[in-house]
């Protein structure tokens, strides 16, 4: 079983934002050696994270979907070399992802910002998974108390 959701530190090898920007500003240097038109530029666009098949993502204006680290709030497009750091992700994406690891088929593992994590709660029970609400809930209050 994969016990985490993909993010850039597993698509690209990367353990930092700065390695993130890095890896990508070489890939796209190496493209345009190779004749591509695109260039390294900063995205205007507000994106919202998502988890899709076990990745968390965005999707590029350009139409490619971008790795996405939640802690980052940045992805990376290698299709057309946006850099997208106006990444909008859930307040409650540890919840959500808590939630969907529940899932033993990591391509089931999917999130739409339109769901609550009471919706995926629900999703997980009509399979025949346990009712995580309380524990989830508990997990939650004992982060915000170390936290504070």
């Amino acid at each position: 079983m994969v016990p985490f959701i993909l993010t850039p530190r597993e698509h690209h090898g990367v353990r930092t934002q700065e390695a993130y920007l890095t890896k990508h500003a070489t890939f796209i240097a190496e493209a345009q050696r190779g004749g591509a038109r695109y260039e390294v530029h900063d995205s205007p666009v507000v994106v919202a994270a998502r988890v899709s098949g076990n990745q968390w993502v965005i999707d590029c204006e350009c139409g490619a979907g971008n790795s996405v680290d939640p802690v980052w709030n940045l992805a990376c497009c290698f299709g057309c070399g946006a850099i997208h750091r106006t990444v909008v992700v859930p307040p409650d994406w540890l919840e959500i992802t808590r939630v969907l690891l529940d899932r033993i088929r990591p391509a089931t593992r999917h999130w739409d910002p339109r769901e609550s994590v009471e919706d995926l709660i629900a999703e997980n029970v009509g399979v025949g998974l346990p009712d995580l609400t309380e524990t989830i809930r508990e997990m939650a209050r004992h982060e915000k108390r170390t936290d504070q």
